[in-house]
């Protein structure tokens, strides 16, 4: 059985690992248990009928203090495993450094028997995503309540929708604010492809709560209501997103198969030859 005892990250990095290791389970028959998915467990139509989130079907309510406790014990005992070399047998730990990788496209080690605690986050597995892709669609619907949310938000797709995704806040810091741009930038793109298609309409998600309408003069915008989940699933049902680097906008691109444009730079002026579909 392989466990997830590491969280990379918020919402989007802990979808992309979960992915990953459920289209490994469905390849070579194994079991993944994933505690450290607690937090977002109840988000989903899956995880929120499972005691602890795992690559099985539904086996009861969910139960976030105990996943929470499992997971806890699951990293102090991945970190001393990896501190004693403990790689072999039954028990094993795979460690990655933060840059490090692991090609789990080609991997079969971690389906033999044992318990195998997972810490780490860049496991390359374009391969698994695409081949189970429908797999993990199914798996991340978003639970009743949730997804009636995102059906019956109101925005405007009588024509092109481009879903914007405005990250501002901890980019301003995050790799020296390479990948952070000003509200006045993306008003410059967005009018942009206005000019291309007058009719485009922009459903902006950002985690900027100071942005109206006034930012966007000039602009048809609707802003997505601000809860994580449904801001993401929204953007997957745009026609194309646009925005910096960011797995938020990956996993919307690839749930949704909706062509995506990651701005690395102020100074392009964004094509539609831009969009790509993540896969």
């Amino acid at each position: 059985m392989i466990v997830i005892a590491y969280k990379p990250g918020q919402l989007a990095n802990q979808l992309f690992l979960f992915a990953k290791f459920i289209a490994y389970s469905y390849r070579h028959h194994c079991r993944v248990l994933n505690p450290a998915f607690h937090d977002y467990a109840a988000y989903f139509e899956t995880t929120a009928n499972q005691r602890i989130p795992s690559s099985a079907g539904k086996n009861g309510s969910s139960s976030p203090a105990l996943a929470k406790l499992l997971y806890v014990v699951m990293s102090y005992t991945g970190r001393i495993g990896h501190r004693l070399k403990l790689n072999k047998g039954f028990f094993s730990v795979l460690y990655l450094d933060w840059k490090d990788h692991f090609d789990l496209d080609h991997d079969s080690t971690l389906k033999r028997a044992g318990l195998h605690l997972i810490r780490g986050w860049e496991f390359d597995a374009e391969d698994l995503l695409r081949s189970y892709k429908e797999q993990i669609r199914t798996f991340f619907r978003p639970e009743e309540k949730l997804q009636a949310a995102i059906d019956h938000f109101a925005v405007d797709r009588s024509g092109i929708l481009i879903g914007v995704h405005i990250r501002q806040g901890d980019y301003r810091s995050f790799e020296g604010g390479k990948y952070y741009f000003e509200t006045e930038q993306y008003a410059v793109w967005m009018k942009s492809l206005k000019r291309r298609y007058p009719t485009v309409h922009f459903l902006v998600c950002t985690n900027n709560i100071e942005l109206t309408q006034t930012d966007f003069e000039g602009l048809d915008v609707t802003f997505a209501p601000g809860h994580e989940l449904i801001d993401l699933y929204l953007l997957s049902t745009c026609t194309y997103i646009m925005g910096p680097p960011s797995t938020y906008s990956l996993w919307a691109s690839y749930y949704g198969s909706v062509p995506l444009y990651q701005i690395k730079t102020a100074s392009h002026e964004p094509d539609w030859s831009d969009f790509q579909v993540v896969r």
